[in-house]
């Protein structure tokens, strides 16, 4: 399929309508833009099937306990090194 858009001033560009529909994207979803490196082609993707397509593919060490806990355990930890690289 093929169609055209238009990209404005402000570097925005309004998806046609027939792409919309068929990547059955909703007002307020998102999108992720990939680049290939070799042809400078660039896909479109939802990002929500980004993240189902990659779910599984990392391995985890150990099981996943409190999410939240997790979560404020990895920023500790990136802020921490981020801190010390800065000093």
């Amino acid at each position: 399929m093929t169609a055209t858009a238009t990209i404005t001033s402000k570097r925005q560009l309004t998806i046609p309508v027939s792409i919309f529909n068929r990547m059955n994207l909703t007002v307020g979803d998102v999108v992720v833009f990939i680049q290939d490196t070799n042809s400078g082609g660039v896909e479109i993707h939802k990002a929500v099937d980004l993240v189902d397509r990659l779910a599984g593919s990392v391995q985890v060490n150990r099981p996943v306990g409190d999410i939240d806990a997790d979560i404020a355990a990895a920023k500790y930890e990136y802020f921490s090194k981020k801190n010390k690289a800065a000093v």
